[in-house]
């Protein structure tokens, strides 16, 4: 599964200075809202930040109840996330980004949509994000953060 975000689809921001705890607001607690509507639904949430490296897979493999969060790629203008669901079941998963400049300030941030995706049992999900028109290259942007989401 390959998610593209441009244009409307794209939570995408592009702001000197933006609080974090808003940005988490944006990428995390209202997509959230949205997929725990069913009182058997269990959330999960893992969060992961690092430097960032260009055209080089960061392994990242945080696992939330047997979906895992296998690694994320940064190349040119685009970033793939790739999950794997090995679960005996069918799971649904958010994925947001955020790019943070040297003086921890956000340059942009992209989630994958505002309903969870599904992942069919045993399948990868590749979840792809374009910040071309927030940066032409990633190598100006020293850090990322993830926040990945899995709803059962």
């Amino acid at each position: 599964m390959d998610i593209t975000l441009e244009g409307r689809t794209a939570v995408m921001l592009k702001i000197i200075k933006f609080p974090l705890a808003l940005l988490l607001v944006v990428v995390i607690v209202f997509p959230m809202t949205v997929a725990t509507g069913d009182e058997k639904t269990k959330t999960y949430r893992v969060s992961y930040s690092g430097k960032m490296v260009v055209d080089k897979p960061i392994e990242i493999g945080r696992d939330l109840k047997g979906v895992k969060l296998e690694s994320i790629y940064f190349s040119k203008n685009e970033a793939l996330v790739i999950v794997w669901n090995r679960t005996p079941s069918r799971v649904k998963a958010h994925v947001a980004i955020a790019l943070f400049d040297d003086k921890n300030r956000l340059i942009a941030a992209g989630a994958e949509s505002s309903k969870p995706i599904g992942i069919r049992s045993g399948k990868q999900a590749n979840y792809k994000f374009k910040f071309k028109n927030f940066v032409s290259s990633f190598k100006g942007v020293p850090r990322f953060h993830l926040a990945f989401v899995v709803v059962k």
